[in-house]
C-alpha cells in the first residue's frame, strides 16, 4: 500500500515566522531580566543582597535567552522544511 504525505508548505512557513517572532520576544525578555537584576542590585543596600539580585537577573536572562535560541532554531527549521517541500513540489517527483 503506497504511503502519501500531504504537506502544506505555507503553514510551515507561517509557523516558522511565528516561532521567529516568539524568539525575538523571548530575547527581549531575557535582556529585561538581566537589566532588572542589575537595577535591583544597584538599589539594594546590602552587598550580599545586591550580589544575589544581580546573579538572579543574569541567570534568568541566560535561561530565557537559551530558550529563545531554541525557539528561533525551530523557526528556522520550519522555514527550511517549507522551502524543501516547495522545491520538491516544483521539481516534480518521479512516479513510482
Amino acid at each position: 500500500m503506497p504511503f502519501t504525505l500531504d504537506v502544506m508548505p505555507a503553514l510551515l512557513s507561517m509557523g516558522g515566522l511565528r516561532q521567529q517572532m516568539a524568539a525575538d520576544r523571548l530575547s527581549a525578555i531575557a535582556a529585561s531580566l538581566d537589566a532588572a537584576g542589575g537595577d535591583g542590585a544597584g538599589a539594594a543596600g546590602d552587598p550580599d543582597l545586591a550580589s544575589a539580585l544581580g546573579e538572579l537577573g543574569a541567570a534568568g536572562g541566560r535561561s530565557v535567552g537559551t530558550v529563545s535560541l531554541s525557539v528561533g532554531g525551530l523557526g528556522a527549521n520550519l522555514g527550511g522544511a517549507s522551502d524543501s517541500y516547495l522545491a520538491a513540489d516544483y521539481s516534480g517527483m518521479p512516479g513510482g
